[in-house]
């Protein structure tokens, strides 16, 4: 197994930081919407 360019480990690692923080968004949004709809039952 070879370690990938500087590059390609550089463009990975962004990826991963981007899909991770799309998932807290998804996350924190989904508990952001659900006090709403309780706040304004």
């Amino acid at each position: 197994m070879t370690e990938p360019d500087p590059e390609t480990a550089r463009k990975s690692l962004l990826l991963g930081w981007g899909i991770f923080a799309l998932f807290l968004l998804l996350f924190g949004g989904s508990f952001a919407v659900a006090l709403l709809y309780l706040a304004l039952d």
